[in-house]
């Protein structure tokens, strides 16, 4: 079986999708995935892929970011580790209890506001989007702080209508299922108790 499509009917997929470079914004969005790597040099750094939440233009938009909790360079894992726990916080965890996958895993599938910033490329490499800043989505004090774009919060009533800290121990206010997997079946968390994450 074969096709014969004239090329001018077909529009070309430039492979940018959910992976195109987005502006710096502050806008609502989930972790879909964790996954503990091994570092180039000594150590392990964990990478997150988030999503894009918030209604308009950039809805489904893709980040992947690299947390290197085990590194040589203590700064670096200083760095990391204040990121990880903005994030969880941002998901509405609390600030009592441990941080480790579990927790990581409990924050995945939950909304937050995320601070998306376009970094720099150097040495060959393209410029690629990070996310600078967790903030809670029913935060309102962090809507607004760029000029509104599609998508993007506003200095309007936050868009969620349930506070996510209390509801940790349920499921995630929003309704995309979540990919984590059970707290004590994450990789280099054999054994964990769960007690570990009390909400």
């Amino acid at each position: 079986m074969s096709f014969d499509i004239p090329m001018n009917e077909v529009e070309t997929d430039t492979g940018a999708g959910s992976w195109e470079l987005l502006p710096d914004m502050d806008i609502k969005m989930r972790a879909t995935s964790v996954e503990e790597k091994r570092n180039k040099v000594q150590g392990a750094r964990l990478v997150f892929e988030f999503e894009i939440t918030a209604a308009g233009d950039h809805l489904g938009k893709r980040i992947i970011m690299s947390f290197n909790h085990q590194h040589p360079n203590s700064e670096t894992v200083r760095i990391a580790l204040g990121q990880l726990k903005a994030f969880a916080l941002g998901c509405g965890a609390p600030e009592s209890g441990r941080l480790n996958m579990g927790l990581l895993q409990k924050c995945l599938g939950r909304d937050f506001v995320g601070r998306v910033r376009v970094d720099k490329g150097s040495n060959g490499y393209s410029d690629r989007n990070k996310v600078a800043g967790f903030f809670p989505a029913n935060a309102p004090q962090y809507f607004g702080r760029n000029p509104p774009t599609a998508g993007a919060p506003t200095n309007s009533a936050p868009t969620t209508s349930a506070p996510q800290a209390d509801a940790f121990g349920s499921a995630p206010v929003n309704s995309a299922p979540t990919t984590s997997a059970p707290a004590n079946s994450a990789p280099g968390n054999a054994g964990a108790p769960d007690d570990d994450v009390p909400w």
